[in-house]
């Protein structure tokens, strides 16, 4: 198996969770997120609950589903049960608020060109035209006071502004990720009385822990529209700065004025600027917010407005974007894992809910078969290390996945092989050649789990393990496959000796410099 890379020492995805009035949560709560989060406490204490919140928020966020029961990976695990058993003490008139922060990596939050899929045309040249005919006009407003003061200072000091001008804008998008290091995004879910269902009533952005924009739902079935901004944020500030902060007049623009008349334009006589189109507070990733400003445009007269759009698309469907992105890189596993039969074979398409039970734990193990090696690649001998060496979990038994032909006992492959068998010649290997080893070939191979049993060095099937190992199988291929970054695990310990269950540890421990983080629901406290 190839060397993993090592992940940036840098905490990045989901570092926080914040939870409120749902199931056995009422007052908000917030849980950072560590490489190992463990989830450690009595019966009924709301450890399952944090996981369960997950689940519920990649409900609203992928399938725009309020009143969710049976999650899209909770497989049998996880019943929901709708909002009314989902909202604190069922209380119709709470709002459920589930919320995360998300730490980017080094691409930081996806640009409007990432989201969309297609550059847009936003190149040097455009943005110094209009940054130079900007400062062109408040020149020509000012000169002729200026000349009156014959003010020579006055004068160098506007030189002093354009030469800025062209140095700050040559090269520039619109980009907010020089000036954050966090993105928040928070949902509130509340209960319609005249439909007597649920609707994703609210969803808050916000930047480095300040909330920055609100788009609300005020009904099931309204037009969404944003309707609180924070004009004044450090984040808007710093983006427009270098543009705007050069000029020292009273009337001079400022960030915060030109970002509050973009908005002030858009409202309507409640205040609100409604996205018409848009059919759900949580945006389609596939065309920008509805905000007046074509983002195809190269117009001179936009100008700031438009780079205004761009960065307000940006926080917002870039915040979304990594969410969904983190949710596709989770995975649940629950706290009962079932024994596979005998013959377990995989199914065609791997299915993400198996892994609720355990059962696309085998799967993926079958799917590891190597044919040029007839075994298991490199996957399944890490999975077979960490359960037989000492120096890891050291359950006894080793793994491996070899393959066979199924030959049907009334076949006529099978008559020819014992006509072979019974009469068999040098000359008849022309036999063979012709008319049995062609048939053989083109048998379907089909891949098993062969595990052994180190101590008396025998092989064994699934139904001949302990329910220990069984339990603990699902929980190191989970923790050793890359293809999913963020696993839950209930009760990875469930029925194995305080030694091995202390040995997990180590296992979590070692997948953490290949990018991992795991979040434990556990009553051990060995673990």
């Amino acid at each position: 198996m190839s060397k993993p890379e090592q992940a940036s020492t840098r905490q990045t995805g989901i570092t926080g969770i914040t939870i409120e009035n749902f199931k056995g949560i009422s007052a908000l709560v917030t849980i950072p997120l560590r490489p190992i989060t463990l989830l450690f406490g009595a019966n009924s204490s709301g450890k399952s609950t944090i996981i369960q919140a997950i689940h519920y928020a990649r409900e609203l966020v992928e399938r725009n589903n309020p009143d969710a029961d049976i999650p899209m990976v909770g497989g049998n695990a996880i019943d929901l049960g709708g909002f009314r058993n989902m909202v604190h003490r069922h209380d119709l008139s709470r709002t459920i608020w589930i919320g995360f922060e998300i730490t980017p990596d080094d691409d930081g939050l996806p640009t409007l060109d990432e989201i969309a899929g297609r550059e847009f045309d936003l190149d040097a040249d455009y943005w110094q035209k209009l940054e130079h005919m900007r400062i062109s006009d408040a020149l020509l407003e000012k000169l002729p006071a200026i000349l009156d003061r014959e003010s020579a200072p006055e004068i160098r000091n506007w030189s002093q502004l354009l030469k800025q001008s062209r140095e700050i804008v040559a090269g520039r998008k619109p980009d907010i990720n020089a000036f954050i290091h966090t993105a928040g995004a928070e949902f509130g879910v509340g209960w319609d009385s005249q439909k007597q269902r649920p609707w994703l009533r609210e969803f808050r952005y916000s930047l480095d822990g300040r909330p920055l924009l609100t788009i609300t739902q005020e009904n099931d079935g309204s037009i969404p529209a944003i309707t609180q901004i924070d004009f004044r944020h450090p984040a808007i500030e710093s983006v427009f700065a270098p543009l705007l902060g050069a000029e020292k007049g009273e009337d001079a623009p400022t960030a915060v004025s030109e970002f509050e008349k973009f908005f002030q334009k858009l409202e309507d006589s409640h205040g609100r600027v409604l996205l018409k189109g848009q059919l759900s507070v949580i945006p389609e990733l596939t065309k920008p917010l509805p905000l007046g400003v074509s983002m195809d445009t190269t117009k001179d007269d936009y100008g700031y407005e438009f780079f205004i759009a761009a960065i307000v698309n940006q926080i917002v469907l870039g915040t979304t974007a990594l969410l969904k992105r983190e949710f596709e890189q989770f995975r649940y596993v629950g706290p009962i894992r079932e024994r596979p039969q005998r013959d377990h074979r995989a199914p065609a398409l791997m299915d993400e809910s198996r892994w609720a039970d355990g059962s696309a734990a085998w799967d993926l193990i079958l799917k590891h078969y190597d044919p040029t090696s007839q075994k298991g690649d490199g996957f399944v001998q890490e999975v077979s290390q960490w359960m037989s060496q000492e120096e890891k979990l050291d359950v006894g038994y080793s793994l491996d996945v070899t393959a066979y032909r199924n030959l049907p006992e009334d076949s006529l492959l099978m008559a020819n092989l014992r006509l072979l068998r019974e009469q068999f010649d040098e000359k008849d290997q022309e036999f063979y050649k012709k008319l049995i080893w062609p048939a053989i070939e083109n048998s379907e191979i089909e891949p098993r789990l062969e595990l052994r049993d180190l101590k008396n060095d025998v092989p064994v099937g699934p139904s001949d393990l302990g329910i220990g190992v069984i339990q603990v199988i699902p929980v190191i291929a989970a923790s050793l496959d890359l293809s999913k970054r963020i696993v839950a695990i209930e009760q990875p310990e469930l029925h194995l000796h305080p030694r091995v269950a202390c040995n997990l540890g180590d296992l979590f421990i070692a997948q953490i410099a290949r990018g991992k983080l795991f979040l434990i629901e556990s009553h051990s406290e060995h673990l």
